[in-house]
């Protein structure tokens, strides 16, 4: 009977952690679908970036066909163009690359493009209520409970080697050297008896053998819980951080954009030279690329929270 329940456990077992891998998957395929939007969105910001730039070489062409600045100013503008027109090129690369990778995780070579990211949001409770609910859904706290359960089950296992052994034994036969059918020459013999072992120094071995992996079961429990505690408390104040930070590059971006328009307005009046305003450019870039990228890693920080949690992505989100 304790075997049997062990085997049930085991395979209970085994169904948590296939469901913990399909978890893990679910979580891999997410970062790759997010991966591509942010490919995308660089492709995108570097066709705005051209459109810019083109912009600006024209101008720079009519101040100097006018005899307003140097040519050094529409050599600067070119080299500006060309390092865009190559970053456009590896950006467009990697995001090819980057659906590439979402079509191996997800087995779906139909995928051709991609539309915006997607992000997990939580009514956050207080933190005694997340945790229990981490301890809850999380399977890797299931499958310890198994391993507790089994652990305490072959303890009553070891048990049953103290207790006597019941059996019998039915023998029929008759007593002649040839064979006959006389009825008076045939016997019958029932045996009914108990087998009992006093004295097995290895059953009190094999018993403190499961009594400490009980023990092991239980402390490893213990030491998972914690473990969870401070996983989910970094999950949050990770996804904190990120907000944060993306909060600021919304700011800083838009600032990069206010400082560059000011910055084409002086040049179109001539106070500020080229390296300057292709400076500004660049650096609206930048910033435009931070901001891509905070928003990405905002992404992945619910999501990590979602797989503190134990909890799988919901259906729309597969």
């Amino acid at each position: 009977s304790n075997q049997k329940d062990i085997l049930k456990l085991q395979e209970k077992a085994n169904e948590l952690k296939y469901n913990l891998d399909k978890k893990t998957l679910e979580f891999e395929v997410l970062k790759a679908y997010n991966s591509a939007v942010v490919a995308k969105d660089f492709v995108k910001a570097l066709e705005k970036a051209k459109e810019a730039i083109s912009f600006i070489v024209k101008s720079a062409n009519a101040f100097h066909s006018e005899g307003l600045v140097t040519k050094i100013d529409v050599n600067e503008a070119k080299v500006y163009e060309l390092n865009i027109n190559s970053q456009l090129i590896e950006a467009k690369n990697n995001f090819q690359l980057a659906l590439e990778y979402l079509k191996f995780l997800s087995s779906n070579d139909e995928i051709s493009d991609v539309k915006e990211l997607q992000n997990l949001y939580f009514k956050f409770p207080n933190e005694k209520e997340f945790y229990e609910k981490a301890l809850e859904n999380r399977d890797e706290v299931k499958m310890q409970n198994i391993q507790v359960n089994a652990t305490k089950k072959n303890i009553e296992v070891a048990n049953s080697a103290y207790y006597p052994t019941i059996y019998s034994h039915l023998e029929y036969g008759y007593n002649d050297n040839q064979l006959t059918l006389n009825d008076d020459k045939d016997y019958y013999m029932a045996l009914l008896g108990i087998s009992l072992t006093l004295f097995d120094d290895t059953r009190n071995i094999e018993k403190e053998k499961s009594k400490i992996e009980y023990a092991k079961a239980n402390l490893n429990q213990e030491k998972l819980k914690d473990a969870i505690k401070l996983e989910l408390k970094k999950a949050i104040l990770e996804l904190e951080t990120k907000e944060n930070i993306l909060k600021e590059k919304v700011e800083a971006k838009n600032l990069a954009n206010e400082v560059l328009e000011q910055a084409k307005l002086q040049y179109k009046n001539r106070l500020i030279s080229m390296t300057t305003l292709l400076s500004q450019e660049a650096n609206f870039r930048k910033n435009e690329a931070f901001l891509i990228q905070a928003r990405y890693e905002k992404s992945l920080a619910l999501a990590k929270v979602n797989l503190v949690l134990g909890e799988n992505l919901k259906e729309e989100n597969n």
